[in-house]
């Protein structure tokens, strides 16, 4: 069979040996399999965002990826160990509306009833490793999903937390701030079409407003200035060009705005 590819996402950064951990027990199970690390600096605990980051590149990846998926705030607790099955992919990791978030439908999800391999360690805090990563490794290396689990008709579903709008107004939420300061808020472009196109918008911080034009791209404004653009994930981004918007604006995932657009 073709070589394997598990694309790795985690909230565990990369001071800590929690990454290395997992990778060491894929490969002792997959040696064939490669990890492509997605990332690893998603906010802690952050779903909303660690959703954004997956559903950005996904599609990216050639069939048959398997997608270890680990941002698990209620590790431990009796949030079921999943797996979410597509057409073309395997998405494994807990039950908490981030799988079902990214997983195009229809999709079938399986409820994990079994850990392949010999388990060496076993811990309530780090299902990471424990749990998600010899299955991830097992679907790799050709392994059928019934063999590790059963189906589970019900995962949570949550979605991308949608925009309110008020009087007018579009209380938005910060998806994502990239390592250049990029701001991707959870205004997708259909929501703009929707709204017929604006030309540009007032962000309302803080008791201050800011204008802000759109763009197509970040050269479309002076250097310092903030400009509004569709991102490469087709959602709304806010930066300043050669600049850090999250630091202008004082936000980061998970700040609210609220926004008018002109």
């Amino acid at each position: 069979m073709p070589r394997r590819i598990i694309g790795f996402l985690s909230d565990f950064g990369t001071r800590d040996y929690y990454v290395a951990a997992v990778k060491a027990v894929i490969y002792g199970m997959c040696p064939d399999a490669e990890v492509v690390d997605i990332s690893h600096e998603v906010t802690p605990w952050s779903i909303q965002e660690a959703c954004y980051v997956l559903s950005c590149c996904y599609e990216d990846f050639p069939p048959g990826t398997v997608f270890l998926a680990v941002v698990d705030p209620g590790v431990g607790t009796s949030r079921k160990p999943i797996i979410v099955q597509t057409e073309k992919y395997f998405f494994v990791g807990p039950d908490n509306g981030l799988l079902t978030c990214v997983a195009p439908k229809p999709y079938r999800a399986w409820e994990i009833t079994r850990v392949p391999g010999e388990r060496k360690k076993f811990s309530y805090t780090f299902h990471g490793r424990d749990v998600f990563a010899p299955v991830a490794a097992f679907l790799a290396c050709g392994g059928r999903v019934e063999e590790v689990a059963r189906e589970y008709g019900s995962p949570v579903d949550k979605g991308f937390l949608e925009p309110r709008i008020e009087d007018g107004m579009i209380h938005a939420e910060v998806l994502h701030v990239d390592r250049f300061g990029n701001v991707a808020l959870n205004i997708s472009e259909k929501h703009l079409e929707e709204l017929g196109r604006p030309r540009g918008l007032v962000l309302k911080i803080g008791g201050v407003e800011l204008a802000v034009p759109f763009g197509k791209t970040f050269g479309d404004v002076q250097p310092g200035e903030l400009v509004a653009y569709i991102d490469s994930c087709g959602y709304l981004e806010i930066a300043v060009n050669q600049g850090d918007a999250s630091r202008r604006l004082g936000v980061r995932p998970g700040s609210r705005l609220e926004i008018v657009f002109k």
